[in-house]
């Protein structure tokens, strides 16, 4: 494979995956904004030198799809912690409201999820945990998973179900002398209506999976 082939693919998949990350630094205050930064100077990859001009011989096909493979798995890594580790994050994890006699947490399913998924990634697990440490031994914590109303009501019954049951996995392991039931409720509780002006917003609140307890 010519240099010049390769230099013009690996700037073509690199370039987007590094924007990306940059933006979603500068939207969580973990990196200056682009205002205040001196502008940097324009550098096109006609200025990069080829690995020709190098002395190293051109990588694979293979070498190449396992490079960016490698970059885009670090990348999402980031991308996983970000959310709720990162100070003057713009979206938190969780909302918690005081309802009668109990207490209703509210985890928002998609910092918690990758859509279609109920694989909860690690910094989100140690959040969890920390929410249930204060609650009394002993008390029922009831976990129900929503959903918004996207797909059929079989698959969102199905995913809320797994969600909740995730949720639920995470809170018996830090704390086994609580007393849990996971539910999935699917879309038959959406918290808003999806037929307004901003369904986008509606669906993304209806997806959640909340923690009702007595205390």
């Amino acid at each position: 494979m010519r240099a010049d082939v390769v230099r013009a693919r690996v700037a073509r998949v690199a370039g987007p995956l590094l924007g990306v990350v940059v933006g979603t630094l500068a939207v969580c205050g973990a990196y200056p904004a682009a205002a205040a930064s001196p502008a940097a100077p324009s550098v096109t990859t006609d200025d990069w030198q080829t690995l020709e001009d190098l002395g190293r011989p051109a990588p694979t096909a293979d070498q190449l799809e396992r490079s960016v493979r490698e970059y885009a798995s670090t990348l999402d890594s980031w991308l996983a912690v970000l959310p709720y580790s990162t100070e003057g994050a713009v979206k938190s994890l969780e909302t918690t409201e005081k309802v009668d006699a109990g207490t209703v947490v509210t985890l928002t399913s998609d910092i918690l999820f990758t859509p279609d998924s109920a694989e909860i990634a690690a910094p989100a697990q140690a959040r969890i945990a920390e929410l249930v440490v204060g609650i009394a031994a002993g008390t029922q914590v009831d976990i129900g998973g929503h959903t918004d109303s996207v797909d059929t009501p079989e698959h969102n019954l199905d995913l809320s179900t797994r969600r909740a049951q995730s949720v639920a996995a995470v809170i018996a392991a830090a704390r086994p002398d609580l007393v849990l039931n996971a539910q999935g409720f699917g879309e038959t509780q959406l918290k808003e209506s999806e037929s307004g002006e901003n369904p986008g917003l509606a669906r993304a609140a209806n997806r959640r999976v909340e923690l009702h307890y007595a205390g």
